[in-house]
Order: C-alpha cells, then sequence, then structure tokens
C-alpha cells in the first residue's frame, strides 16, 4: 500500500489522498484479508488525531488498484464497511468514511459494453474478473464518470477516433485500465 497527499491549488479547500494497493494474488484469501484490515485500520489513523498521520476532517480519499478479490467476499465488506476481522492486530471495526458510513465501491462499465471485468485471460480455466477496484469516500468528493477501456470491444470508428488499435489493451498490460474522474469543491469567487 503506498498513500500519497497530493497538494492541490489554493482554489480546493483541501488536498486529495490517493492510496494504491496491490493485495495478494491467488489462493491467499488469509493475506488479502490482512491487507485489508490494515487499509482500514489505516483510515482509522488518518481520522484520528495521533498515530503515523493526521488529515484535516473531511480529506477526500480513493483507494484503488489490482485487489486480485478472487475468494472470500468478507474482503471486500472489510474495504467497504471498515467490519476489521483481526482486531487484535488492526483495532476495532469502525465506518470508513468520515461522516462514519461506507465508503464507495465504483463499479466502472467497460466503455463499449455492459461488462465490468479488468483482466479476462483465454489460455486460463478462470472466468474475465472485477480484479481491478476503486474505493472512495463520498465526503467532499463526487464520481463524475467512471469506465473501463477494452479496445477488443470498441468499433472500428471509435477506434480510429481515439487512435487506438483493437489490442492496446492486451498488449498493454494483463488488467485493463480504468478511469474514474472525481470532482472536489472549491472556494467560491466571494473567498475563504
Amino acid at each position: 500500500m503506498t498513500a500519497s497527499l497530493i497538494d492541490l491549488p489554493e482554489i480546493y479547500k483541501q488536498d486529495i489522498l490517493a492510496i494504491n494497493c496491490h493485495f495478494a494474488c491467488c489462493d491467499n484469501n488469509k493475506r488479502r484479508q490482512a491487507e485489508a484490515d490494515a487499509f482500514i485500520n489505516f483510515i482509522i489513523d488518518f481520522k484520528t488525531k495521533g498515530g503515523v498521520i493526521d488529515l484535516p476532517y473531511g480529506t477526500p480519499f480513493f483507494m484503488c488498484g489490482d485487489l486480485n478479490l478472487v475468494g472470500y467476499n468478507h474482503q471486500l465488506k472489510t474495504l467497504l464497511t471498515g467490519n476489521i476481522i483481526d482486531t487484535q492486530a488492526f483495532g476495532k471495526a469502525q465506518k470508513p468514511d468520515w461522516d462514519e458510513t461506507d465508503l464507495i465501491d465504483v463499479i466502472s462499465l467497460h466503455a463499449d459494453q455492459r461488462m465490468a471485468y479488468t483482466w479476462r485471460d483465454k489460455k486460463t480455466p478462470f472466468w474475465p474478473g472485477r480484479l481491478d477496484y476503486t474505493i472512495c469516500s463520498h465526503v467532499n468528493m463526487t464520481i463524475e464518470k467512471a469506465f473501463t477501456i477494452e479496445t477488443n470491444s470498441m468499433s472500428q470508428e471509435r477506434l480510429s477516433k481515439y487512435g487506438l488499435l483493437k489490442t492496446d489493451t492486451f498488449v498493454a498490460s494483463d488488467h485493463l485500465p480504468k478511469v474514474t474522474d472525481f470532482s472536489i469543491p472549491v472556494f467560491s469567487d466571494k473567498g475563504k
């Protein structure tokens, strides 16, 4: 897990915290649950005075990355609701958003088909899966758009319009690119 507090221009009311995660792959449910618990522990830490990092109330934040959520559904439940399993190691469960509510799971449909998977490999016996996630706060942040690109499913007209080739997404990576646009509050023209 890597977290970066992005120093936004002064027009914005607050900075934004971007968290990138790459959870354990494959048949490793115990480790992925510990990573989910650790994520919530980090959120609780920055929302609470003292500890490793303190952020002002309402600092918008999001987490994204290859979470490999291929096993127990409780891993996603922990990330969204703050329901920590290993409370001895990571502290008590607590709702993760600033207003003591759940976080948002941004489901990004493909731009050209009603699917949301971000990984597929026809050479394996595994079904396509949504392995890449964006999870975010809704306090002081609004999701404007979210989509996943799979160039193989795009029409030739759309590929040409954007300067893409049908094979681009599968040549570039074994995962599909996801895009999420957020808007965050700015100060009004009348000043702070």
